[in-house]
């Protein structure tokens, strides 16, 4: 509208005819054509990660208002009801973004990224009635009918580039039930700095898009922040290119509307804003536009990287007793944690908030959420408590990490917020624990010597103390010469069925020989014949469990090195030839001398008119001045001419004087003055006198 109105003050009736009048008044009919709910933007965050081979793989989280769009089906993107009751768009709608006709650019001349309808399409993942706002996913719009939320590009060289959309407008100053009091009606800009061919991946965060704090009180809250790569992330305020775009001023929470200015903490990502003595609207729900860049940098050299922002509105509510809403369930995971899930496999947790304040009812709702995750029940939903599972089952496509952030909220405005991160994994790492088969087969060959323990039958128990010495009743001492010596070998032989992957060989080494004592060391009395009885030596197998150290193979991550050829830039040198035709300037009055010699000359041809014949000789110099544009060099040639006059003389007795024109002749285009006759010659005297003698004569002679 400004652009329209500062042509306007044009004067010239012939511009008004010209093109850029046309230009005008289309961008002016488009501008009245517009809806009034066309300021309609609520929240803006973009993160991406690498696909390889120069692609990456985008997604958009936005969030718009809710009653200016209406729901397309996935074929063809044309018009099909909502799902929702209240007949705007629910989660799972399709809606196309016509109102500020957002396009995304990729920041390196390439088209941008739209649908068949031009600009956008949005797959609804959560909506809050109560501020008039929906938040969505971009969706592939190649994808069709399929439900693509990543935008893929593959961008031909590496380096650093700048995507973003831009569009208009941000909440007016009143919009139905919301009052925007800093940034009212002015554009929005959504942006992040892509680093290609470095495998590298940006930081991704996810807010509700209105989040709130009292009025004059310390509001505090968290901008979630997490890089999968590892690397150290600052967190800043934007500033007004950043978040309006090239010459649009926007102004952070703070001065001039409020005595104090918010800040965030560059490390803890920590935003604060003392809201005493900010500007509210009374009736209304009061917003303050903002946006905060969070930079990636080389944890090493602190080198800046990828970059996002994060665009939000923060809604000022009025002091009311009692506390926030608190976070926590049986189930329920503590806030801020990373849940680590492989894909293809289920993700479940449950999620819930309790206010302590009897009689206050809790609205729990969801950010971020992922593209196939479930809630049951769905959000939003009340109560105190109140709670909801969720349940998500990624895909490879879903690798990387993504935030995801819930917000408790009770009828006077008090919030609290809780965030996860969600890093899923393409495929489950390598355990520790490996297939062990150990390589050597050790076949120890042990030589026992045994002497098995005999059990007489006639068995003697005799007492014996220190001070007694037994004295045998029997005078016949056999002594058993049938004492056999067994030695069995015993062979062991294992073939184990695993195979390590260590280096190690355990070798076991040694023979073992086992001699046992026998125990019967008295002489049996009987004389009977004992009877030995052999007890067998049970065969035993030693196991043994080889801990194996596994060998883990570090597969480097290839960073291509793009070589750049450019063609120079040719300048062409333009060689001309200016051919100069000078034309001799007179500059003076010439003075000629005549001579008279002989019979009168006649009218030369060459003005002024000279009778005898003489020679004149005219030097004049002449330096014509040449300019040349483009890329001519410049000449200033130098003529000096040499004019020699021989005058057509005429039969005698004939002079026809010439007078030259008023102002003079010459050649070359300049004025001469003309010059004077000349003076009669001698010989025109001679006739008359010749008259008057023969006439005197006759008078004598009469």
């Amino acid at each position: 509208m400004r652009a329209v109105g500062g042509m306007e003050q044009e004067s010239s009736r012939d511009w008004r005819r010209g093109p850029a009048w046309l230009f005008v008044s289309v961008v002016a009919s488009l501008v009245i054509a517009t809806p009034a709910h066309a300021t309609h933007f609520r929240y803006g965050h973009y993160s991406w990660k690498p696909g390889g081979g120069g692609r990456i793989d985008f997604t958009l989280q936005n969030a718009f208002r809710r009653d200016g769009y209406g729901c397309a089906s996935p074929s063809g993107l044309v018009s099909t009801p909502c799902t929702s009751s209240d007949g705007f768009p629910g989660v799972g709608d399709l809606i196309v973004e016509d109102i500020g006709g957002t396009r995304f650019d990729f920041g390196d001349g390439s088209p941008m990224a739209g649908s068949s309808r031009g600009p956008l399409a949005y797959l609804v993942n959560s909506i809050d009635p109560d501020n008039n706002t929906l938040s969505g996913l971009a969706i592939d719009a190649s994808s069709l009918p399929s439900i693509r939320t990543t935008i893929s590009h593959v961008y031909k060289r590496a380096g650093s580039y700048t995507a973003a959309t831009e569009s208009c407008c941000r909440i007016s100053s009143t919009d139905g039930v919301n009052a925007h009091i800093n940034n009212p009606d002015d554009s929005y800009r959504v942006a992040t700095t892509v680093i290609v061919g470095t495998g590298d991946s940006s930081p991704v965060s996810a807010l509700p898009p209105i989040v709130r704090c009292k009025v004059n009180s310390i509001c505090s809250f968290t901008v979630p922040g997490f890089d999968v790569d590892d690397n150290s992330l600052q967190f800043r305020l934007s500033t007004s290119d950043e978040a309006a775009g090239m010459g649009v001023m926007f102004f952070q929470p703070g001065p001039p509307n409020a005595l104090h200015a918010a800040t965030i903490d560059a490390t803890t990502g920590v935003y604060t804003w003392d809201t005493n003595g900010a500007t509210v609207q009374a009736g209304l729900n009061t917003l303050y536009s903002t946006q905060v860049t969070i930079e990636e940098s080389d944890p090493n050299s602190g080198v800046v990287a990828a970059t996002v922002a994060v665009d939000f509105f923060i809604q000022l509510v009025p002091l009311s007793a009692g506390i926030e809403p608190q976070f926590g369930s049986p189930l329920q995971p503590a806030c801020g944690t990373t849940l680590t899930v492989v894909a293809n496999d289920e993700l479940s947790f449950e999620v819930g908030a309790v206010d302590a304040d009897v009689g206050d009812t809790v609205t729990l709702n969801v950010a971020g959420l992922p593209e196939g995750a479930a809630l049951s029940p769905a959000l939003p939903t009340a109560g105190n408590p109140v709670s909801s599972s969720f349940s998500w089952t990624p895909t490879v496509d879903d690798a990387g990490a993504q935030v995801i952030t819930f917000s408790a909220t009770d009828q006077t405005g008090k919030q609290s917020l809780c965030f996860y991160t969600l890093n899923v994994l393409a495929q489950a790492p390598a355990t520790s624990t490996p297939t062990d088969t150990p390589t050597p087969t050790p076949t120890p060959t042990g030589t026992r010597t045994l002497s098995p323990t005999r059990t007489a039958v006639n068995t003697i128990t005799k007492t014996v103390t220190a001070s007694q010495t037994p004295t045998p009743t029997e005078t016949a001492t056999p002594t058993p010469s049938d004492t056999p010596t067994v030695t069995p070998t015993d062979t062991h032989t294992r073939t184990p069925t695993q195979s390590p992957t260590f280096s190690g060989t355990p070798t076991e080494t040694g023979t073992p020989t086992v001699t046992p004592t026998p125990t019967d060391t008295f002489v049996p009395t009987s004389s009977a014949t004992p009877t030995e009885t052999l007890t067998p030596i049970p065969t035993f197998t030693r196991r043994f469990t080889a801990t194996s150290v596994p060998t883990f193979t570090d597969t480097p991550t290839e960073t291509p090195t793009s070589t750049r050829t450019l063609k120079p830039t040719a300048t062409p040198t333009e060689t001309g030839t200016i051919t100069v035709t000078p034309r001799a300037t007179s500059t003076h009055r010439p003075i000629s001398t005549v001579t008279a010699t002989g019979q009168p000359s006649a009218t030369p041809t060459d003005s002024p008119t000279i009778t005898p014949s003489f020679t004149r000789t005219q030097s004049p110099t002449r330096t014509p001045s040449v300019t040349v544009t483009g890329n001519t060099p410049t000449g200033t040639p130098t003529f000096t001419g040499t004019a020699t006059h021989k005058p057509t003389r005429t039969a005698p007795n004939t002079f026809t004087p010439t007078t030259p024109p008023a102002g003079g002749g010459g050649g070359g285009g300049c004025a001469v003055p003309g010059s004077a006759p000349a003076p009669p010659s001698l010989s025109w005297l001679a006739i008359p006198a010749l008259v008057l003698w023969a006439r005197r004569r006759r008078e004598r002679r009469g």
